[in-house]
Parts: structure tokens; C-alpha cells; sequence
């Protein structure tokens, strides 16, 4: 059996496809599956939780409709196809308790522990890099969202009780303890996923990568969006729109707080790293635009609360969950709060989440 973790990201949102850095940490919610050979002719999935059973050819890989958990796996497989290896029949069966649509990454998850069984049970040698690779470039090709590579990394390169400092550029990584003190992080769900939310990623990574074509036209030394400056790109602003300025502006400021976030974790500056949190959802409110009235809500009459030092959203966006810096002696007056207020103005409760952060993918005992 194989357990794959989901991931928060403490900062750094939407700058992975950028050259960014990035602060995510896995966490105690799991993908667990189980993977082995088979005489039959076809490979079997069986989604427990969603009560599916789907069949397929391993001679015949198609996509299944956009959003269904099925292309998660078989492109996975396709993956391994496209790289020369080869893999006989298997019966697979998985279960979850990562929330979907939450932004917790439980795609990621899934396509990891995919991956990584199939690797130990057909002996492919693949490294953990090469795994996390196979897992961003299946959810790239089969469920057609042009992901960075933070949340595969985060959940295969998990480390109990530290978040991983992603450098996106060169994969190169340092795990910083997470040593809160008396604070905790706390997620609110706000049980909102709106539509479109697949297309709405495509399109900010394609003004993104407009940008930045233009600034190395300029600049031909860089190596990606977030490594430029705000001089740099006001140095080509009348070359591109203010849709795709505010895009850049937004990748080149956030790379900026994550670097500073590692350094407030670090020295114990609690009201720093709030601050931080929150400078993050004013840019990917204004900046980026991936967030909705439900999640700007949430994350408006959290810094309200004498007890937290910072909100962000976290995630793609238009939904899923708030992150929150909370003092451990607020919290349940915190989210009783919440719950209460979100209730009478949107009609729908929250649901909360106390995160451990936990090891990355790897085989377990039942």
C-alpha cells in the first residue's frame, strides 16, 4: 500500500510556472492505494469513495471527460509509456480523506501514489524526481491544467514537521522547521469551487509567459518571470497590456514575500509572517484575480480577529481554502467566529482543518 499526502503552501502561490520559489509542506491528509499485477487482459481502477469501477486497455490509453479522477491515473501511465517503460495489467483500488476542491492537492496526491507504486511494483528505478515530473506532466497532458511543479514535489518530498523552500528554477530545495511556538495554521474551507477554475489557471500562466517572453527579449540574461525585478518590468511596461503587467508584477512581488516569509519563519517574527499571508491574497485579489467574494470574505473578518496575524487564499483559487496564522488560545473562538458569519452571509457553513505536517509518499502497512 502506498500513502501520498496532500500539501498546504504556507506562500508562494501561482510563481512554481514561474521560476519561483515556493513554501509548501505536506500534510496528514492521504491518497492511500493499492496497487498489483493482474492475469486479466485489462487494468482495473476502483475509486472506493466515489463507489466507480472503470476498465481499460494499457494498448489503448484515452481521456476520460475533463474532470474526471480517471485521467489523474491513466495519465499517468501514458507518462510511463512515453519514456519507453513498459508495465503488464494491474488491478488498482484507492481511498482519501484529502477534501477535493479544497486546494489541498489531492490530484497530486493521487497521481504520486500512482507513480510511485507502480514503480516499486514493476522495479522502473525511477528517481523521486522523475516521479514528481511523470505526475505534473500527466496532469498537464491528460486532465489538462497546466500546473506548476510545487504540489507534486510538496507530496512526494514531504518531511515530517519542516516545509520545503522550492527553488522551481533548478528543483533545488532546503527543508526549514516549522516551529510555531503558540501559533498554529489553521485552513478554512470554504466549500466553494466555482466554474471555470481549470481555464482560469491555463489563462494565467499564458499571461505570465507572455511577460516574460518580452522582458527576455530585453533581458535575455533571465532565467524566468520571478527572477526579474519591478524595475526590469516597468522597463517593458508600454510592450505589454496592464493585464499581463499586473500578472508580473504580482509572480516578481510574491517570489519576493516567500523569500522574505522563510526568513520571518526562521528569526520567530510571528507578525512579519502574518503580514506576509495577508500581502499575498491582496495580490492574488487584485493582481492575479484568481480569488472570489466567498474566499476575500473569509479572509477579510479573519484579520479582523484580535487572535490571527495573517489570511491568504491557497490554491488555484476561486474556492477551496483560506490559510490562517492563529494564536493556539484563539482558535476556537476563531472558528467558531468564522462559521458563524460565513453562515448568515453566504448560506453554506465552512469546514476547518488542524494540519500536521507529515512525510512525503511512501509505502505503508495496513
Amino acid at each position: 500500500m502506498i500513502a501520498s499526502p496532500g500539501r498546504v503552501n504556507i506562500i508562494g502561490e501561482h510563481i512554481d510556472y514561474n521560476n519561483g520559489a515556493v513554501f509548501p509542506a505536506a500534510i496528514d491528509k492521504y491518497v492511500v492505494c493499492g496497487i498489483q499485477k493482474t492475469d486479466q487482459d485489462e487494468c482495473s481502477i476502483l475509486a472506493l469513495d466515489k463507489k466507480e469501477l472503470i476498465h481499460f486497455n494499457l494498448t489503448q490509453l484515452a481521456k476520460f471527460p475533463t474532470g474526471h479522477w480517471a485521467n489523474y491515473i491513466i495519465g499517468v501511465i501514458n507518462e510511463l509509456h512515453q519514456k519507453g517503460l513498459s508495465i503488464a495489467p494491474v488491478e488498482i483500488v484507492f481511498s482519501g480523506n484529502i477534501p477535493m476542491g479544497a486546494g489541498l492537492s489531492s490530484s497530486a496526491a493521487l497521481e504520486n501514489a500512482i507513480v510511485f507504486g507502480l514503480n516499486e511494483l514493476f522495479q522502473l528505478h525511477l528517481s523521486k524526481t522523475d516521479m514528481v515530473q511523470i505526475s505534473m506532466h500527466a496532469e498537464h497532458h491528460f486532465a489538462g491544467v497546466q500546473c506548476g511543479i510545487m504540489d507534486q514535489f510538496a507530496s512526494m518530498f514531504g518531511k515530517k514537521d519542516h516545509a520545503i523552500l522550492l527553488n522551481c528554477h533548478d528543483l533545488s530545495f532546503e527543508e526549514v522547521p516549522i516551529l510555531l511556538d503558540n501559533h498554529k495554521l489553521v485552513l478554512i474551507n470554504s466549500n466553494v469551487k466555482h466554474e471555470h477554475v481549470d481555464s482560469a489557471y491555463n489563462e494565467r500562466r499564458r499571461q505570465s509567459e507572455e511577460g516574460f517572453s518580452v522582458l527576455q527579449c530585453k533581458f535575455p540574461e533571465l532565467k524566468g518571470l520571478c527572477l526579474a525585478s519591478i524595475n526590469q518590468l516597468k522597463a517593458i511596461q508600454e510592450e505589454i497590456s496592464p493585464i499581463v503587467y499586473k500578472r508580473c508584477q504580482f509572480a516578481i512581488q510574491e517570489n519576493a514575500r516567500v523569500l522574505a516569509a522563510k526568513a520571518a519563519l526562521t528569526k520567530k517574527d510571528w507578525k512579519a509572517l502574518g503580514e506576509l499571508l495577508t500581502a499575498s491574497h491582496r495580490g492574488l485579489q487584485h493582481l492575479y484575480e484568481v480569488s472570489c467574494p466567498e474566499i476575500d470574505f473569509l479572509v477579510e473578518q479573519a484579520i479582523l480577529h484580535p487572535g490571527v496575524l495573517g489570511s491568504r487564499m491557497m490554491g488555484g483559487g476561486f474556492g477551496g481554502c483560506t490559510i490562517n496564522l492563529v494564536e493556539s488560545d484563539q482558535i476556537n473562538d476563531f472558528v467558531d467566529m468564522l462559521q458563524s458569519i460565513y453562515l448568515k452571509q453566504f448560506g453554506q457553513s465552512t469546514d476547518h482543518y488542524m494540519i500536521n505536517i507529515t512525510d512525503g509518499t511512501k509505502m505503508i502497512d495496513l
